[in-house]
């Protein structure tokens, strides 16, 4: 998350990079989670939309809800599998788009 935080542009940053060691927070950290992908998501739209011009088109900001749902239960055994599944998958498309972010 830290990774694609440094790759937008300051002024389109919804939230700060520090601000993503508040997920370790015990009962916090489950709530934050939400607050922190929807914050990411606006930020990589605002992004997004910033580099339209130059050609990129890229429609699909909702990055890592599923992921955040499935963090919450990953303390169950056969969730935490879907989890880790769900990471390794959400790190392909991810840094599909931070490429895609550096090329323009």
């Amino acid at each position: 998350m830290k990774n694609i935080l440094k790759s937008i542009k300051t002024e389109n940053r919804q939230i700060e990079l520090n601000k993503i060691a508040h997920i370790l927070i015990p009962i916090y950290g489950i709530y934050f989670i939400f607050v922190l992908i929807k914050k990411i998501n606006k930020s990589l739209e605002l992004e997004i939309k910033s580099h339209q011009k130059n050609g990129l088109y890229y429609t699909d900001y909702r990055i890592g809800y599923s992921n955040g749902y499935l963090y919450c239960l990953s303390f169950l055994p056969l969730i935490a599998l879907f989890f880790l599944i769900a990471n390794i998958l959400i790190l392909f498309k991810v840094s599909k788009l931070q490429k895609m972010l550096k090329v323009n």
